[in-house]
This record gives structure tokens, C-alpha cells and sequence, in this order.
């Protein structure tokens, strides 16, 4: 009985296991030019990653992007990302009810050109029942049809001066959050 517990041991100690990790890295879709493309989400599809390119970019350039939110639980962060050697992240977030259409820009941080890539994530979040509540929502659903109709709408209108953006009679966020005057 020992011999068997010391050889099952033995050979699970020996056995090779993958090293590959989860699943849960996401890989943004690479987007060649940024003028004027278009992204949008539905229910059927609830989720986009874009990444632009890399561009050398100062504080005077910045990425104009439009968006549109119509749905609770829908929400657009855009990130700029230095992409030297100890450059990092900043966010801005833009959700619904608060955020429902606009005009913005993002703007580099570096007064000497420097790499800047730009990602935007727009999705909707997932509803978050308690155990009773989902069990009376899938019971009470009507069909088992997902709707393909847009409810969040992201453009990117491509890299320009700063001084020059958003200033073509559009809107802007509701809460004025941009400060690029």
C-alpha cells in the first residue's frame, strides 16, 4: 500500500504540465489608419478593443474620436499610452446616462515628440443578478432573439492640433470634461 502511494506520487510529481496560462488576455484589433473609421456595439456583438498605430506625437497633437452611448451599461474608455521606456497609461471613461454623445481628444503629456499609441474599449457591461433575480429574468425573457441594433457608436476622426479640434459645430460631452481650449 505504500509502494502504490509513493508511485502514485511519484509519477504525478514527473508529469509535465502545460505552461500555457488563461485565456484572459485580450488582443486589440490594430487599426492602420484612425480617419473617420467607424465601431459600434450591439447585443449581438457587446464588446470592441481598437489600438491605433504609433505615432511621435507632443502636447500640441491630439486623437479626435466622436461617440455615441444609448443604452444604460454602455461605456467608452479611451487610453493614451507612452510607449518609450517607463511610459504608462492615462484613462478617460464615458458612460451612460452621463456621457450619451460628444466630441473629445486625447492629448499626449510630452512637450518633445515622443511614441503615443492610443487603445479605446467600448462595450457593454453584463447585468448582475442576485440567484432569484436571474432565475425570474431568464423565465420571464420573450424570445431568444439578441438584438443587432447599434447601442454604443465610437468614431475616430484621426490625429489633428489641439487647437483645431472639435471645433466644427460639435458637440461636445455633456458634463464639459474637456479641457483643450
Amino acid at each position: 500500500m505504500i509502494i502504490s502511494s509513493l508511485l502514485f506520487i511519484f509519477i504525478s510529481s514527473t508529469r509535465s504540465f502545460p505552461t500555457e496560462t488563461s485565456n484572459q488576455i485580450e488582443i486589440p484589433e490594430q487599426v492602420p489608419t484612425i480617419n473617420g473609421t467607424v465601431y459600434t456595439i450591439s447585443s449581438f456583438s457587446p464588446k470592441t478593443f481598437v489600438r491605433t498605430d504609433e505615432f511621435l506625437l507632443n502636447y500640441t497633437s491630439c486623437a479626435q474620436f466622436h461617440f455615441k452611448l444609448t443604452e444604460k451599461r454602455v461605456r467608452l474608455r479611451g487610453y493614451t499610452c507612452l510607449l518609450t521606456e517607463g511610459g504608462f497609461c492615462t484613462l478617460d471613461k464615458f458612460y451612460y446616462p452621463r456621457d450619451k454623445e460628444g466630441c473629445y481628444a486625447l492629448r499626449p503629456w510630452k512637450a518633445h515628440p515622443e511614441r503615443f499609441a492610443f487603445y479605446f474599449v467600448l462595450e457593454r457591461r453584463q447585468r448582475k443578478y442576485g440567484a432569484a433575480k436571474a432565475h425570474r429574468a431568464r423565465k420571464i425573457r420573450r424570445s431568444g432573439r439578441v438584438s443587432a441594433e447599434p447601442i454604443g457608436e465610437l468614431i475616430l476622426d484621426g490625429i489633428m492640433p489641439c487647437s483645431e479640434t472639435c471645433t466644427k459645430g460639435q458637440s461636445r460631452p455633456t458634463n464639459d470634461r474637456n479641457t483643450l481650449n
